[in-house]
């Protein structure tokens, strides 16, 4: 399945670049994008060095056929953005950055520049463990209202002297579930705490901190939101739910919504 093909890694100087960006912006405008998003993905790729960036051009038989790169923001979770317009490429381009070892021990976010099925489909052929979120945005012309319920709760807003307690309680909650097990961030309470630290210290952007919110029940922290500011998704202003939870102790108690 992937005789003749490579991963060609790449510098912002490689000359097949400029063709897949142009064609990353074809599709933007396609769906409705304004403004040219190319430069902002050159500068995340290739000037930012935020985070552990690992550019690449998907090589077949010596003709470059998809332009991906990995973004690592800790060890045990990053990103995957790819850009293969012909589709019987995507497989072997997941393969190889299996091979590559990006998916070991890792949660990896795939993202995809056209809307299809086919990376999905390309990492169950892999076994790679699916997470698949249901809903990664909310455009706010669009969202339901609800009517808010009369409950004993209080909020306050969330400082840097709640991290401790946070992180050890986003640890505890992320148990329950079983899609983070190879993620130690989550599960593990002083990683996690650390985590929260880093964040807040603007790992990936300032903290909205009109919008980061500590719940009280019975004079009792029993959940948080932790909103972070990013540029993402060629917009420059993002409010991003970095963490939401609430102590399983409180479940099913209506405190979530």
């Amino acid at each position: 399945m992937i005789k003749n093909y490579t991963l060609k890694k790449i510098d912002k100087h490689s000359v097949e670049i400029q063709s897949f960006f142009d064609d990353i912006d074809r599709v933007w405008f396609e769906r409705g994008g304004e403004d040219s998003i190319q430069e902002a993905m050159k500068d995340k790729v290739f000037r930012e060095m935020k985070f552990k960036v690992y550019p690449f051009l998907l090589d077949y038989n010596g003709e470059a056929v998809g332009l991906v790169w990995v973004e690592l923001s800790t060890d045990s979770y990053g990103n995957i953005t790819f850009h293969i317009p012909e589709k019987e490429h995507i497989e072997p381009a997941v393969f190889l950055l299996k091979q590559e070892g990006f998916f070991k021990k890792r949660i990896m976010e795939i993202v995809q520049v056209h809307d299809h099925s086919y990376y999905k489909d390309a990492c169950y052929k892999q076994g790679l463990i699916p997470n698949i979120r249901q809903r990664m945005c909310l455009w706010l012309n669009e969202c339901d209202t609800f009517e808010e319920e009369d409950m004993p709760v209080e909020f306050y807003s969330m400082t840097k002297d709640n991290l401790e307690w946070s992180g050890a309680l986003s640890a505890k909650a992320h148990l329950v579930s079983r899609d983070y097990d190879h993620y130690d961030e989550m599960k593990d309470v002083q990683k996690r705490i650390e985590l929260e630290k880093v964040v807040w210290e603007g790992l990936y952007g300032k903290i909205i901190e009109e919008a980061s919110i500590v719940l009280f029940y019975q004079d009792k922290p029993v959940g948080y939101c932790y909103l972070v500011e990013v540029e993402s998704w060629g917009f420059k202003r993002v409010p991003w739910i970095f963490d939401i939870c609430i102590d399983p102790a409180y479940h099913g108690q209506g405190f979530g919504k």
